[in-house]
C-alpha cells in the first residue's frame, strides 16, 4: 500500500530515481521522429535508473553533460523487421533484449565501482573518467550494432543478423577498448 506516494519497502532515492525513470524513459532529448519499421534503442539501458548507486553516479555525471536520455549520444535507431536487419546490416530490435542488457550493466557497474572508489579523492577526474569510460561502451556497442561485426552476436533470437549471439564478444571487444583499465 502506498504511503505518501511511495511504496513502503522504497527509499526516498530509490523513489526519486523510479520517478525519474517513468518520465525520462519515455522522452528522449534530441531523438528524430519515429520511423517505420524502426525502433528506437538505448545504447545503455535506462533501467540503470533503477539501482539506487547508478541513478546516483549518474546524477553526478550530468554536470558534465552525460544523459542516458540524449538520443545523440546513447540512442541509436534499428530496424524492427528481419528485412531491415538484413537490407541494413544493423540488428534487429524487437523490444526487450535481456542479454545485452545484462552485458551493458555489468560493464557499466564496473565503471560505476571505479567512479565510487576515486570520486572521494577528485570528483572532478572521476566523473571525466567515468564519461569517458561511458562513452567507450556506447561507441563499441553502436558499432557491434549497426556494422555488421562478423555476424558476432545479436539482440533478438530471430535477428538474421545474430548480432549477440555470443554475449563474450561484446566483453573481448569493450575489454580492447578499456585496455583492461577497468577495475574488476
Amino acid at each position: 500500500m502506498p504511503i505518501g506516494g511511495m511504496r513502503w519497502w522504497t527509499s526516498p532515492s530509490t523513489a526519486a530515481a523510479e520517478a525519474a525513470l517513468r518520465c525520462d524513459s519515455r522522452r528522449w532529448r534530441g531523438a528524430p521522429p519515429p520511423r517505420p519499421g524502426f525502433q528506437r534503442h538505448h545504447l545503455l539501458p535506462v533501467l540503470l535508473l533503477r539501482r539506487p548507486q547508478m541513478a546516483a553516479m549518474f546524477d553526478c555525471l550530468r554536470v558534465e553533460g552525460f544523459l542516458l536520455q540524449r538520443f545523440d549520444l546513447n540512442g541509436l535507431m534499428l530496424p524492427a523487421s528481419e528485412g531491415g536487419a538484413l537490407s541494413s546490416g544493423h540488428a534487429l530490435h524487437r523490444g526487450p533484449h535481456p542479454g545485452y542488457s545484462d552485458v551493458m550493466v555489468a560493464r557499466v557497474e564496473r565503471i560505476r565501482a571505479h567512479f565510487a572508489a576515486q570520486a572521494s579523492g577528485d570528483p572532478i577526474a572521476a566523473r571525466r573518467t567515468a564519461v569517458m569510460r561511458l562513452r567507450l561502451l556506447q561507441d563499441t556497442a553502436r558499432r557491434a550494432l549497426t556494422d555488421r561485426h562478423g555476424a558476432g552476436f545479436w539482440l533478438n533470437r530471430r535477428d538474421p543478423m545474430r548480432i549477440f549471439a555470443d554475449r563474450p564478444y561484446l566483453d573481448d571487444a569493450i575489454e580492447r577498448l578499456f585496455g583492461g583499465g577497468v577495475s574488476r
